[in-house]
């Protein structure tokens, strides 16, 4: 299965919540996936319409060695909660 594929079985699409370190909460920025040296990256535009310095951000999810954590927050514990709200991590 190719990285693509195995990322929309896995969940990944714009707006899911990821976390890539304890203290920070991110979102998917688009559903345009691409794979380059190995890493898996997510762009909000397709490649052929990305003009600006804007438009070429990505989300690395799959660096090559593991995937970037999706993010539940109706499941998240108490401790992550607490944690979260001490840390001021935004979770609209």
């Amino acid at each position: 299965m190719d990285l693509i594929t195995e990322a929309k079985e896995r969940g990944y699409r714009k707006g899911v919540a990821i976390r890539y370190v304890p203290h920070a909460i991110d979102y998917v920025k688009g559903n345009y996936f691409e794979v380059e040296n190995g890493e898996l990256k997510a762009y909000a535009k397709p490649e052929h319409e990305r003009k600006c310095f804007d438009d070429f951000r990505h989300d690395t999810l799959f660096d090559g060695f593991k995937w970037v954590k999706i993010v539940n927050l109706s499941k998240r514990t108490q401790e992550q909660k607490t944690f979260d709200d001490m840390h001021d991590v935004g979770c609209e």
